[in-house]
């Protein structure tokens, strides 16, 4: 036996070498070509017909794991690749290079043709090993003959099934060990009752819920019944009893008891400012006094202004070449008179009325219905508030269209993820950085949908 040596003088016999590794190891042993003696002649075909496409393929691979290895050392990789095993980490790595060409310094032998099949490796249900009835047997029949009656304390197996279950466990549990990031969770689709308005509201609500899963559980308590029943759901799944879409379902019964027409079961279409309006139901955060800016005039009556959903729009008919941002639609929201001035009609002018806001609280989340293409999204919403400044951030964006709704999620850091129930499924896929958008107004359309409602909500 020759495996792991070097010899000076090596003869050697490859009549009955199996294939091409079995060649390598026995003419590898060899220091010299010169020292070398192949005894009599051997099969050249099994080393110059080329490899087993098994072994191409296990090549390739190697070759990738290699490339993400580099791109994640230089802090080139999305946190969207990503996987407890090889084929689940290629599978998210060829989700993000849709696009994906081999590297150039990939031997030409390994580089991937469509006749070869497809690309993107199957997924596979890892089963837990158990020892056989026969092996078990024997064990116990020699622990009752050597008189040792205890038995050993049952081993915890390691549930190895349900790969999926374990990686939603460490996004959802971020701070867990070896853990120092947070993947943002996704909705699967469901193609009987169509689920893809809640998929893309709840995807983002979730997704800010992990940030402190016990204030917002509160918070969402104090902001509406159906939203609370949304938080204490997703402390469930945090703890595993229940999956994220059975989440859903559960909010989703609630809305469709309430009102049917509106939350449909079946392959019909829900509308997101309906869920909107009854995850954060009419309460108004102040109060606004009216005043004319040309003649003075007070009006005695109170309004109510501010709340947690609203409709943001433009004047139609009018060119905005530049934009509006959202927080300048907010201030002139907060400012713009509900009627005209009584008084300065009497007198045949139109003047409008002025409003003038105190604002008691600010919603810790707001959700913006979108209703032109010209409004930008700002990072933030700053509300005064009492004479204290009130800052939200913006937390994801509803994209419709063609009777389907997908989302971008937008993280603290600014990383925003995009999330479609029927393409990424569970995945959200990593894709810029909203600071770094050259042109806010790009926002407004995702692949051929778009913006229908923002998000906004407080840091806690």
């Amino acid at each position: 036996m020759s495996q792991g040596k070097s010899r000076i003088e090596n003869p050697v016999e490859l009549t009955h070498c199996k294939d091409h590794r079995a060649y390598y190891v026995a003419l590898s042993r060899s220091f010299t070509a010169a020292g070398t003696v192949i005894v009599q002649g051997f099969n050249a075909r099994k080393i110059t017909s080329g490899i087993s496409g098994y072994l191409r393929q296990e090549l390739r691979e190697l070759e990738i794991l290699d490339e993400i290895t580099r791109l994640r050392f230089e802090g080139l990789l999305p946190r969207s690749v990503t996987g407890l095993y090889r084929r689940r980490l290629l599978r998210s790595y060829y989700a993000w290079k849709t696009d994906y060409r081999d590297p150039h310094h990939f031997h030409p032998s390994l580089r991937w043709d469509k006749s070869q099949g497809p690309r993107v490796p199957s997924a596979v249900v890892y089963s837990e090993w158990r020892p056989s009835v026969k092996f078990t047997q024997k064990r116990k029949n020699a622990i009752v003959a050597s008189g040792q009656h205890s038995e050993e304390p049952p081993r915890k197996r390691a549930k190895l099934d349900d790969i999926e279950a374990e990686e939603r466990a460490i996004r959802l549990n971020p701070s867990g060990p070896g853990v120092n990031r947070r993947i943002p969770m996704g909705l699967k689709w469901d193609s009987c009752d169509y689920s893809c308005g809640y998929d893309a509201t709840f995807t983002i609500l979730a997704d800010l819920w992990l940030d402190d899963g016990r204030k917002w559980t509160a918070c969402f308590h104090q902001l509406g019944s159906i939203l609370g029943s949304l938080g204490v759901s997703l402390q469930k799944v945090a703890d595993g009893s229940i999956s994220l879409e059975q989440a859903r379902d559960a909010v989703r019964r609630m809305l469709n008891s309430v009102e049917q027409a509106a939350f449909p079961y079946g392959p019909n279409d829900t509308s997101i400012d309906k869920i909107a309006a009854h995850l954060l139901p009419s309460r108004h955060c102040g109060n606004g006094m009216q005043t004319c800016p040309s003649c003075g005039f007070r009006d005695t009556k109170t309004y109510r202004v501010l709340e947690a959903s609203l409709t943001a729009g433009l004047k139609s008919g009018m060119s905005y070449p530049v934009g509006v941002t959202l927080q300048q639609w907010v201030n002139n929201y907060l400012g713009k008179g509900k009627t005209k001035c009584s008084r300065c009609r009497a007198m045949g002018s139109i003047t409008r009325m002025v409003m003038q806001t105190t604002l008691f609280t600010v919603p810790a989340l707001m959700i913006f219905d979108i209703l032109h293409d010209r409004l930008i999204f700002s990072e933030f919403l700053v509300f005064d508030c009492n004479g204290r400044a009130i800052k939200l951030r913006i937390r994801g964006i509803v994209y419709g269209g063609g009777r389907h709704f997908t989302a971008r999620i937008i993280e603290r850091s600014g990383a925003v993820w995009f999330h479609d129930g029927i393409t990424t499924g569970s995945k959200c896929i990593e894709e810029i950085n909203f600071r770094n958008v050259p042109d806010p107004l790009t926002l407004h359309k995702c692949g051929e949908k778009t913006a229908v409602s923002v998000i906004y909500a407080r840091d806690f």
